[in-house]
């Protein structure tokens, strides 16, 4: 999710086994600290054979040049509404070009990337043999719309971050493969139905395991397999061919390559999506951090009984050995905590929290949840540390209070404290060692645009010592900086922005942001007194919500849609430059 060369996309236009009408649109930006361009393979259907049956993509696009913090839209229109999936990547446009990709696509998806660790955070590399030409990190997501599966005349939308370098594995040198999970499946739960798409990212062929738990079952879990898939391509798999109806639960993912996930939870009347994450390794030498899992999470988004949504949060463990004991808080959008919960969680398993049957918890609240898994001990034995954990937050609109027909749902991962703030007193020196200070939003639309599509954000101050965050959010176009805005958020607090009610923002607008912490006082003190560091952490997610086409109106169905903000990579230390204008805001220091 954070900033990286090179995205899996790995669903496009379908939704299920439906590719009827479905639309999508492709929006990437410039994060790094010059001029980029990016390429975009389209790959089809996948077919059940290997290399060198295998065909290369069947078609290869590229942006326009894009300054820093700059946007290139593609939608289905201009593309294929039969591409399954896509790969995304930057690259250098004073060294190669389009044409010389080109001639390089001899084979499915010719990956020689070498991904490298830069500063704790994993950057993906050219994906062919002229690595060192590798472009500027960039940010890339995917947003759908079909009609809904139980009523033509309604429409169903979802969105989804792309699957950057870090979020595709990390080899396993114990066991010889990549593992990855998903938090939560259904097969006619609730109406709902899962289908798991899976892209292989690799340069070789690979057969996958899906190993399906079911909620609160410690003991046992089903398999399911997909025979083969090529480098490029996606599989799709369906729970309800696996699991009985009624099933709630999570699945365990083996491969021998690297794959990126997304999964959708399908409704008559309802679409979302999220992504899968990797495993981590946590053994001798090889443990490893940068993994999908996580101590702590966070969702900067959260509904309670306002205009009718409601929340529930899925938590899966990531180990396959120890339970998880996890402690939950919900927070209002002033950053007072409501109320908490603790539960246990099975051995690769997960947990449910369903907001509304939270005792204590008033109603009417947008606010935010974090989520941590403890240390837990049992007289006689040794400790057990915390294990990581993955998250998954479902919002739902309901028409009434008795829940019975869901009219719009989102879904989107809760961010690791790795991509958010180290929980609780930050790390190092504090500033960017402690959290995200800078945020990509590849999107940012206003009524009446083209694509039919208008922006909410929820934008976080993860940190919880004492003091303030001021940030800038920066309007860019797709050929630069436009302007930028103002804002303070105190140690907790969430700020919901409808751009619909900004009147800054011109109607019709199409183009991107980036959120930067310009200043912040969250000191941190040692027990003796001594002062040790001023922290910083932002999280953001982002709401994005089908209009009629060009004008003001509202479709009638599944409109709204959620993906995760993009946290960047060295922004603030001389990576990202603001187009050489840094914000003067009034009062700060």
């Amino acid at each position: 999710m954070t900033g990286a060369n090179y995205y899996q996309l790995p669903v496009l236009g379908y939704v299920g086994n439906s590719t009827t009408n479905v639309e999508y649109v492709i929006e990437a930006q410039n994060v790094g600290a010059t001029w980029t361009k990016i390429a975009l393979l389209l790959f089809a259907e996948a077919q059940p054979y290997c290399e060198p049956q295998a065909q290369a993509p069947f078609k290869l696009e590229c942006s326009g040049l894009l300054k820093p913090g700059s946007s290139w839209t593609w939608a289905s229109s201009s593309l294929s509404r039969a591409a399954k999936s896509a790969i995304a990547f930057s690259f250098d446009p004073t060294v190669v070009d389009c044409y010389d990709i080109n001639a390089n696509l001899k084979k499915p998806w010719p990956k020689k990337w070498d991904s490298y660790t830069n500063g704790g955070q994993v950057v993906g590399g050219f994906p062919f043999t002229w690595n060192p030409y590798h472009g500027q990190p960039i940010a890339v997501e995917v947003v759908r719309r079909a009609p809904a599966p139980g009523n033509a005349a309604l429409v169903v939308s979802s969105a989804y971050s792309g699957v950057s370098a870090r979020q595709d594995g990390r080899y396993d040198p114990a066991f010889g493969g990549y593992a990855f999970y998903a938090p939560v499946v259904y097969s006619g739960f609730g109406g709902m139905n899962s289908t798991l798409y899976l892209q292989n990212s690799g340069d070789e062929c690979t057969s996958l395991e899906l190993w399906f738990k079911a909620q609160d079952d410690c003991l046992r879990a089903q398999v399911c397999e997909v025979m083969a898939l090529a480098p490029g391509y996606t599989a799709q798999l369906n729970a309800a061919t696996c699991v009985p109806p009624g099933f709630v639960g999570s699945v365990w993912v083996r491969a021998t390559q690297p794959l990126g996930i997304v999964v959708d939870q399908i409704g008559s009347s309802t679409l979302m999506s999220y992504s899968g994450v990797p495993a981590s390794l946590n053994y001798g030498r090889y443990s490893d951090y940068l993994g999908g899992g996580s101590q702590v999470a966070y969702g900067p988004l959260l509904y309670r009984e306002y205009n009718g949504w409601d929340t529930r949060v899925y938590v899966q463990n990531l180990s396959g050995v120890y339970a998880a004991k996890v402690k939950v808080y919900f927070v209002d959008h002033r950053g007072g905590i409501v109320t908490t919960l603790v539960d246990w969680v099975c051995p690769r398993g997960e947990q449910t929290f369903y907001l509304p049957l939270v005792n204590n918890l008033p109603g009417q609240y947008v606010g935010a949840i974090r989520v941590e898994s403890q240390t837990w001990i049992t007289p006689g034995e040794n400790p057990v540390g915390a294990v990581p954990i993955a998250a998954v937050a479902e919002l739902i609109q309901y028409s009434n209070a008795a829940r019975a027909t869901p009219l719009q749902a989102v879904a989107y991962n809760l961010l690791r404290q790795e991509d958010g703030y180290i929980w609780q007193t930050g790390d190092g020196f504090g500033g960017l060692r402690s959290g995200a200070a800078v945020i990509a939003i590849p999107s940012l639309l206003q009524k009446g645009n083209s694509l039919g599509i208008q922006t909410e954000l929820a934008i976080q101050n993860l940190v919880p010592k004492p003091g303030f965050t001021d940030f800038a959010l920066f309007v860019y176009d797709q050929n630069g900086l436009l302007d930028y805005v103002c804002e303070k958020l105190n140690e907790k607090q969430v700020e919901y922005i409808d751009l619909a009610r900004w009147g800054w923002i011109n109607p019709g607008f199409k183009g991107s942001a980036v959120i930067s912490a310009t200043f912040w006082n969250h000191s941190v003190f040692a027990g003796n007194g001594n002062f040790l560091r001023n922290v910083v952490g932002l999280g953001a997610v982002k709401v994005e919500r089908y209009v009629a086409t060009g004008g003001m109106g509202q479709l009638a169905g599944d409109v709204a849609s959620a993906s995760e903000g993009f946290p960047v990579p060295g922004a603030l230390s001389g990576c990202f430059g603001f187009s050489g204008f840094p914000p003067v805001c009034p009062g700060q220091p």
